[in-house]
């Protein structure tokens, strides 16, 4: 059986850090709305979506609905009825993580999703529900892709166009001094960008390593966008982490030696771009004096339904990290 970290779409919404609870008033209408999330890409498949319930400011997590039927084609005429997870059993070694075994279709084999960082093994069944996967499915370039969820007596649906990819040509790594003392290692690259077009990138950066394997660390948001407005032609030297962002690297080394650095650059459609701007304002507003208050974001999705089905025409590079650290 072949085992796979998955770390899902709805992992970004779950920044830890040092927080005051509060009981906040939330609407009525506002509690058990759909949220939808995921994305298919050019990448290999499978690919992977989460339904879930919205619940009151203070819940630990979106309670995942097992009984939707999701459905996602294309514009060749490939409909896929994608397949419920079932969550399979619990595990531990130095934290509790959740088994989820699947069908994969594509391969004719059981693989199986890990959900790391659940704190004990009395995490109710629905923390790892929601989750489907496609069994047919491919991502293309410049294909159209409608997603459609019946849940109930609701149907929620979005399309979304694949853009066209633009190739990261390379990919280093090298020594840069942080806001506090000493330096990181930190990921750099070299693209070319089509100045005939609007292009938006979504860069995601992380690296593999044994301590990454059994620990990830959630407080981090490991994505940043881009729009190329003022992007030369040719870009070099940019660092992912210069993008719009909410945090970005966790302080010290991001690297240590002999781990693998993993630099994925999306192209993405400006609606989706939009999309992540609204998410990471909502972390910026507060509602004070000086900024707006905070309120829904944008999604693609229609009937009301929360989150955003992403196609992304994917470049990835990888390096390791030769760097004493």
């Amino acid at each position: 059986m072949k085992m796979r970290l998955i770390i899902t779409g709805a992992a970004i919404f779950f920044l830890l850090g040092c927080v005051e609870n509060m009981d906040i008033n939330v609407p009525e209408k506002d509690l058990g709305r759909i949220v939808i999330e995921g994305e298919i890409t050019d990448d290999e498949p499978p690919y992977f979506f989460r339904v879930s319930k919205t619940v009151r400011l203070n819940g630990n997590y979106n309670p995942g609905v097992s009984d939707a039927l999701v459905i996602l084609e294309d514009n060749e005429g490939v409909k896929d009825t994608l397949q419920h997870v079932k969550r399979e059993a619990f595990g531990y070694y130095d934290w509790y993580y959740c088994l989820l075994i699947y069908d994969n279709k594509y391969n004719n084999r059981k693989d199986t999703v890990i959900v790391p960082e659940l704190l004990d093994n009395t995490v109710p069944e629905d923390f790892a529900e929601g989750l489907f996967v496609t069994n047919k499915i491919r991502g293309k370039q410049k294909n159209m892709y409608t997603l459609t969820v019946k849940y109930g007596d609701q149907t929620f649906s979005a399309s979304e166009q694949m853009p066209e990819r633009t190739v990261i040509d390379s990919l280093w790594l090298a020594e840069k001094a942080n806001e506090k003392e000493g330096s990181q290692i930190t990921p750099f690259l070299n693209f070319r960008n089509d100045p005939a077009k609007e292009n938006y990138y979504l860069f995601s950066f992380k690296r593999v390593g044994l301590e990454d394997m059994l620990q990830q660390d959630r407080r981090i948001w490991p994505f940043s966008i881009v729009e190329d407005k003022h992007m030369p032609e040719n870009v070099m030297a940019f660092n992912p982490n210069d993008g719009e962002s909410v945090r970005g690297y966790a302080d010290g080394s991001l690297y240590f030696i002999y781990d693998t650095a993993i630099v994925r650059r999306g192209t993405i459609s400006k609606s989706c771009y939009d999309f992540y701007s609204d998410l990471i304002q909502q972390m910026r507003y507060d509602g004070g004096a000086y900024t707006p208050a905070p309120s829904t974001g944008r999604s693609n999705f229609s009937n009301g339904a929360l989150g955003y089905f992403r196609t992304i025409a994917v470049s990835e590079k990888r390096i390791k990290n030769e760097f004493y650290k």
